[in-house]
């Protein structure tokens, strides 16, 4: 049986950068909510931060595996499932919980990251729908009660609550 623990090692980290990287995503949801859009420059780039650490992990795991198997591994090839085929009792064990508690995690921070994604194009659309709205160019709403084709100034342009003609 080949010696797991280096590999296993890097797993565990992974975990925790994904713990890390799932606790920015739940603050940036909080932070989306609460409209504090002053505070998203720094959260983005914890979350920049966070991923970039990810992927150096993953980096590290294939070096981990080329270590165990040999230079002519592909990291894709190599799942959690198939480490445990191959792993003695107690590497199989340590793979199995953690990578369970890896799995819930990267789940738990792609559903975060989808909802932050959905949040942000909604806020997006509600400051579009705003400007859209003071400038006049929504040509689907009027700001008063009269029909849409009707002018205050007489000369057939449309009425607006600011003018945007210098």
């Amino acid at each position: 049986m080949n010696d797991l623990t280096p590999v296993v090692a890097v797993i565990k980290q992974m975990v925790t950068a994904y713990q890390e990287l799932l606790k920015i995503q739940e603050h940036k949801r909080d932070t989306l909510i609460a409209g504090n859009v002053d505070s998203l420059p720094d959260l983005v780039q914890e979350e920049l931060k966070a991923v970039s650490t990810t992927q150096k992990l993953e980096s590290e795991r294939l070096a981990a595996l080329q270590a165990v198997f040999g230079t002519d591994v592909r990291a894709e090839d190599w799942t959690l499932e198939k480490l445990q085929s191959v792993a003695n009792p107690v590497h199989r064990l340590q793979i199995r919980a953690v990578g369970e508690t890896l799995q819930q995690t990267v789940r738990q921070v792609q559903a975060l990251h989808d909802l932050n994604r959905k949040l942000v194009g909604q806020s997006l659309q509600y400051v579009q729908n705003t400007l859209d709205l003071l400038s006049g160019e929504n040509t689907m709403m009027t700001p008063t009660y009269g029909r849409q084709d009707a002018s205050s100034q007489g000369d057939g342009s449309p009425r607006r609550m600011f003018d945007s003609k210098v």
